[in-house]
């Protein structure tokens, strides 16, 4: 979910941004150790009261929520303004809208945690408005978040016709009647099969 958070503010491979130190926990021999160890530069991942990242425990829905308004600008000083963790992320996710379509549950899942970072980018930008140096209140700029500058790619929405569970082949028709095929790992949207999906799709390498 680091690696997430990470992009969503724009900030993916290679990372822009690295700390001095990682966690102690965290061995350099470990696959994502530069992700979490950007993560930490970012001031996205903070460890916990003993310094340490636990990168091998699942992550609560309410920790995703945090790492992911770290990542963008506005929604973590609100958060803290609001009363700050746990409560005070739910209170603003719920808000703007952040939770919609998500399960509150102890562990997040990688369904949830997509959806989460997707209702994130959709979401207004928040500005803060300081008063004698402190921040006093947070306005809309009047636009979103811009999923597709960070990103570089292009939301389009489809509907699924056809998911073929061996090779993985997925079959959409997109709003304007043009048919693709797409070659994806997750089999996950066999569930929505017959229903619309929205598909962020990288116009470069025709990645999604």
């Amino acid at each position: 979910f680091a690696e997430l958070a990470l992009r969503s503010a724009g900030l993916g491979k290679p990372w822009a941004v690295t700390a001095e130190s990682g966690f102690a926990d965290v061995p350099e021999t470990h696959s994502h150790y530069n992700a979490i160890l950007a993560a930490k530069g970012a001031g996205i991942a903070q460890g916990d009261e003993m310094g340490r990242f636990n990168p091998d425990s699942t992550i609560t829905t309410v920790q995703a929520i945090t790492m992911a308004f770290r990542a963008i600008r506005g929604y973590a000083n609100l958060a803290e303004l609001k009363g700050g963790y746990p409560n005070g992320y739910v209170t603003v996710a719920a808000e703007y809208g952040i939770l919609k379509n998500i399960n509150m549950s102890e562990s997040v899942t990688k369904n949830d945690a997509l959806v989460l970072i997707n209702n994130l980018l959709d979401s207004d930008v928040l500005t803060a408005q300081y008063s004698n140096g402190e921040i006093g209140s947070f306005t809309d700029e009047g636009g979103k978040i811009n999923i597709e500058r960070i990103f570089g790619v292009t939301k389009k929405r489809a509907d699924v016709k056809n998911v073929d569970m061996v090779t993985g082949k997925v079959t959409v028709v997109f709003s304007n009647g043009t048919p693709a095929e797409y070659i994806l790992e997750d089999k996950s949207l066999a569930s929505r099969l017959g229903g619309r999906i929205t598909m962020y799709i990288d116009d470069i390498d025709d990645t999604k």
